[in-house]
């Protein structure tokens, strides 16, 4: 995880080295980030599509993978006071979304530890375009020349 200095800055990165990132291969339709391609959200793992985010419309998912949380602030949201964290992609470090980390209305309570993800800030793929190519077990998406 990465660390921030403000609310709505980037996290640095604390250390050098190789990016793993998570592929939603076995998905045959997911959300990637807009700005570097990764992978976001299964499209199963959609609670709501009925979200409000701070550009448009936004999607309630039960879960998102290769993202990094920022600082916990409390957050005064449509719903009520909330303490939430902003997400940021762990490749390009675009802000994509928050998590609910703690709601105060009894009501609210089924958002805990589920994500916001902004759809203007990702999109919908359903090419499932790492999948490896047929009798080259291993080998993802190359072609053999010749």
């Amino acid at each position: 995880m990465g660390t921030t200095v403000g609310t709505n800055q980037k996290p640095k990165n604390r250390k050098m080295g190789r990016l793993f990132l998570r592929y939603l291969d076995e998905c045959p339709s997911i959300y990637r980030c807009n700005t570097c391609h990764a992978h976001l959200a299964n499209t199963e793992d959609i609670v709501s599509r009925e979200f409000q985010g701070t550009l448009g419309r936004a999607y309630l998912f039960s879960g998102c993978v290769n993202v990094c949380c920022g600082p916990r602030e409390e957050r005064l949201l449509v719903t009520g006071m909330h303490i939430v964290c902003d997400i940021f992609c762990v490749k390009c470090q675009t802000i994509v979304g928050w998590k609910y980390i703690e709601a105060y209305e009894h009501e609210q309570k089924y958002k805990e530890n589920k994500v916001i993800l902004e759809k203007a800030r990702m999109y919908k793929d359903n090419s499932n375009a790492r999948t490896p190519m047929s009798g080259s077990p291993g080998v993802v998406g190359v072609r053999a020349e010749g």
